[in-house]
């Protein structure tokens, strides 16, 4: 089964299908969290058995891989990691590796945040790092894919009281 490049145009039907886990697939993961990229690696690793994983710790790093070759088939990106100025670059990775497909991965979560990232023509889904491995297992099945997911948009007034004032100090920190 190939695997489409680049924007299909169209979003995922429900659910969508994960490629074969026999294919041979090269996976980047960059986030500047160890112990994020080791959960999301332990994840792929579930899904997709045979896939090579490669870890970036920041942007630098992350140009690096995706502009090898080959091309990786995809790469979930954190937008707050050193070199990608809360995500202002990730327009830039999607000009310089256009045909790369990503997943974004991120504690910036506002509906702002979401829309930007998604309004990107690699960009296929946006999974918050408050959401769980189906949430990953279908974004990444969607950037596979070729189609893109909707966006998990969570408006602070639907949050529970305790989330939001633990998100909201979690922002002061930021």
């Amino acid at each position: 089964m190939p695997i489409r490049r680049g924007y299909a145009g169209g979003m995922c039907p429900s659910p969508v299908a994960l490629p074969s886990a026999e294919l041979a697939l090269t996976l980047v993961i960059a986030d500047d969290h160890p112990l994020v990229r080791d959960g999301l690696k332990l994840l792929i690793e579930a899904m997709l058995p045979k896939a090579r994983i490669l870890e970036a710790g920041d942007a630098e790093a992350l140009w690096r891989l995706a502009r090898g070759a080959p091309t990786p088939d995809l790469a979930l990106v954190d937008l707050n990691m050193p070199g990608m100025e809360r995500g202002a670059r990730l327009a830039a990775l999607t000009r310089d590796c256009p045909r790369l497909p990503l997943v974004v991965v991120s504690a910036l979560t506002s509906p702002d945040v979401q829309r930007r990232a998604l309004d990107l023509p690699t960009v296929h889904a946006f999974v918050p790092k408050s959401g769980d491995g189906q949430q990953m297992r279908s974004a990444i099945a969607a950037a596979l894919s070729g189609c893109r997911l909707a966006p998990l948009v969570t408006q602070p007034a639907e949050l529970p009281p305790h989330e939001a004032a633990s998100r909201a100090r979690a922002a002061r920190m930021q």
